[in-house]
């Protein structure tokens, strides 16, 4: 199972760097390869490593100034605002991992995409003839993004959310 999820994300990492080597990634000025000034790629945290550091401060902090590779499932996709000069969504990411036989233990993040390129790569619900690379509830996706802040809901778990640079379907 670890090779499989190793070799999605080295899969996903080929898939998405490419492009955001070669081309301005949404809603990024001008300055560095991936557009965005002094930033590190972090490919060694997970989208577990996130919802853990959520609930910790301190490693919640040494994530501030990097972008993140995320890999895991689009369970909630609501679309706020997608008009001509304004675009707003955020796609719930879970992904999951077992604990022995019996447990699976839930981790999630919010995406927050806030980008004009984002419009019409985002369904809220599910069109009769979708096209290809459109992101939609249940689509595996991996994701470049940056912390932005830790939501705490109302049963006071703490959840990330993340800004989206650029994200691709797998």
């Amino acid at each position: 199972m670890r090779r499989k999820t190793s070799a999605l994300a080295l899969a996903g990492l080929l898939a998405l760097t490419g492009p955001l080597w070669s081309t301005p990634s949404p809603g990024a000025s001008a300055g560095s390869p991936l557009n965005i000034p002094d930033r590190t790629l972090d490919m060694s945290v997970s989208l577990e490593d996130l919802a853990r550091a959520a609930a910790d401060p301190g490693r919640w902090q040494e994530l501030q100034g990097k972008i993140l590779l995320l890999e895991g499932v689009a369970a909630t996709v609501m679309v706020y605002a997608d008009e001509p000069h304004q675009f707003y969504a955020e796609i719930e990411l879970v992904g999951g991992a077992w604990q022995g036989v019996q447990e699976v233990s839930l981790f999630r993040a919010w995406l927050v995409l806030d980008d004009l390129a984002f419009s019409g790569r985002i369904a809220q619900r599910p069109p009769r003839t979708p096209s290809p690379g459109l992101i939609q509830r249940n689509t595996r996706l991996v994701a470049a993004v940056e912390p932005l802040e830790v939501h705490t809901q109302q049963d006071g778990t703490p959840v990330a959310v993340v800004r989206v640079l650029d994200l691709r379907g797998l």
